[in-house]
């Protein structure tokens, strides 16, 4: 039998979005044909990862177009504007120094007339686009803020969400991955500069609430893993949001301020029958103070005196077996993040412990030691 795999396009009332189409293979055997569709592209964007927002709005795709600044490479075909984002959304929007990014990855972005946001990993190989979900950290030139539900889309805070923050330290959704933070962003950027016709939502919180969905064709399921150590002096006397965010990754004494001096936080990442893993790692330490997240013995982020730096690691074989965040001399502000985006196969966090100051899985500290947060986006189209 003679097989071929072709794209052909399917009735639009057969799909949810855009110009829909479907992948199908034929197989003939003694002049016998048969179709069967083995995978439906919802998106706009023709990628192996895409994440969709369904904003509701209607877009002014002419008015989008002439912000060359923001949307580079732009063009209106129909119902749909196309853009290039560039790769500075993913390495230096914040000013921090990031480094690893796979050569092989570009961005692609689109925008369709009845609301619908998209942005892809293009890559050359599937591990590519892992780096593009991993990061918290991208967002497009000129937005203040990644995904939250508690901003507006200009980076002011809207009333206060207490244990109800949703953000990166908070939760790990759809709406936490790099691709995810851009759409949002190119979003927000639209609302604030009057690109949108009617329907345009208020600030993030509207638009964590609308319906996201993640396109998978990268051939096996993505797995993610994500933790972090957060210490924020400033904030111990403070209520709603700040509290929360100072208990959720602190391992101080609880009730305290400013003893902590050292701490680290480790776990082992048991993966197996993976095809590759990228690590994202960040550290941000005020002035005296270092953070380091390592995969003993080597460091993948480190934040001496008051800076900010990580980047993206890929292992396609000998993952680091433990990942840890070292804090050293605690006073005022510390922040280390190490997430794991892997390709196949399964994961799972073991070993999770947490030292503070010497005592280890202290039973009197602020976080009781938590576990990282897990995410799997299977193959396919699925939502959220």
């Amino acid at each position: 039998a003679n097989s071929a795999s072709v794209e052909v396009q399917i009735n639009r009332d057969l799909m949810d979005v855009g110009t829909n189409t479907g992948t199908v293979t034929i197989d003939s055997d003694g002049g016998t044909r048969t179709v069967t569709i083995t995978a439906i592209r919802r998106t706009r964007v023709r990628t192996a990862m895409v994440v969709q927002i369904d904003t509701g709005s209607t877009m002014d795709l002419s008015s989008i177009a002439s912000d060359a600044t923001t949307f580079p490479s732009a063009t209106v075909d129909g119902d749909w504007l196309e853009f290039t984002p560039p790769m500075t959304t993913l390495t230096g929007a914040y000013n921090y120094t990031l480094t690893g990014v796979p050569s092989g990855l570009r961005l692609k972005g689109a925008i369709s007339r009845n609301g619908l946001v998209e942005i892809g990993a293009d890559v050359s190989v599937p591990s590519d686009a892992l780096a593009a979900l991993a990061t918290s950290k991208a967002k497009p030139a000129g937005q203040q803020v990644i995904w939250t539900n508690w901003q507006s889309f200009s980076g002011g805070a809207l009333e206060d969400k207490g244990t109800s923050s949703l953000e990166p330290k908070t939760v790990l959704d759809y709406r936490q991955t790099g691709l995810s933070a851009l759409a949002a962003g190119y979003y927000a950027t639209c609302a604030e500069d009057t690109h949108i016709s009617s329907g345009a939502l208020a600030d993030y919180e509207a638009l964590y609430a609308r319906p996201i969905g993640l396109w998978n064709q990268l051939g096996a399921a993505v797995h993610l893993l994500r933790s972090y150590t957060h210490y924020d002096c400033a904030n111990y006397s403070a209520s709603g949001r700040h509290t929360y965010l100072y208990e959720k990754w602190n391992p101080a004494p609880d009730g305290t301020s400013g003893a902590l001096v050292d701490s680290t936080r480790k776990f082992d990442p048991s993966n197996s029958s993976y095809d590759a893993v990228m690590i994202f790692a960040f550290a941000r330490a005020d002035c005296t103070m270092q953070v380091y997240v390592k995969a003993p013995p080597t460091t993948l982020a480190d934040a001496p005196d008051c800076a900010g730096a990580g980047g993206w690691h890929l292992y396609t074989s000998g993952a680091p077996s433990q990942l840890t965040i070292d804090v050293l001399n605690c006073s005022t502000f510390a922040t280390g993040e190490v997430t794991v985006a892997q390709l196949g196969g399964s994961l799972s966090a073991t070993n999770v412990t947490e030292i503070a100051d010497g005592q280890t899985n202290p039973s009197n500290s602020w976080d009781n030691n938590p576990a990282p947060f897990s995410l799997t986006i299977p193959q396919g189209w699925s939502t959220q």
